[in-house]
């Protein structure tokens, strides 16, 4: 839990405010978002189109459809987060990885994934599919 090289929410983890035309002041938002997309973002607030080929959505406030998973990758490991379960795993490892229920635990203390088979299967396939959907 001491650096930044985990799949824990203190290192992934990082508040985004936007101010500008169009955007409501004082409003605040729970959207998944990723740091590429603040790029679609600026590109679609600027009135030019997101390039085809750029794997990024504009943020839900230029228009954009939140994302209904965040995926991010370091080192060993890996981790896909839908808002409120996080599933990551070390990579190459036989591990079974851990899942967290973040609205339960935002500590990230105890691990679930005895207690939620369901959502454990469902982020490992969208975690799978979003590794051979990059050809990781």
């Amino acid at each position: 839990r001491w650096t930044k090289a985990v799949a824990l929410e203190g290192s992934v983890r990082v508040p985004l405010i936007v101010a500008g035309p169009g955007v409501v002041a004082g409003e605040v938002r729970d959207d998944l978002v990723e740091l590429i997309d603040v790029g679609a973002s600026l590109l679609t607030a600027g009135g030019v189109a997101v390039p085809a080929g750029m794997d990024a959505r504009p943020l839900s406030v230029h228009g954009g459809v939140p994302r209904e998973a965040q995926f991010s990758a370091l080192g060993d490991w890996e981790m896909v987060c839908d808002g409120r379960f996080k599933f990551a795993r070390h990579v190459g490892r036989d591990s079974p990885g851990s899942l967290w229920d973040l609205d339960a635990d935002p500590a990230e203390t105890t691990n679930r994934r005895d207690e939620f088979p369901e959502e454990l299967a469902r982020l490992r396939a969208c975690l799978a599919a979003e590794a051979a959907r990059l050809a990781v």
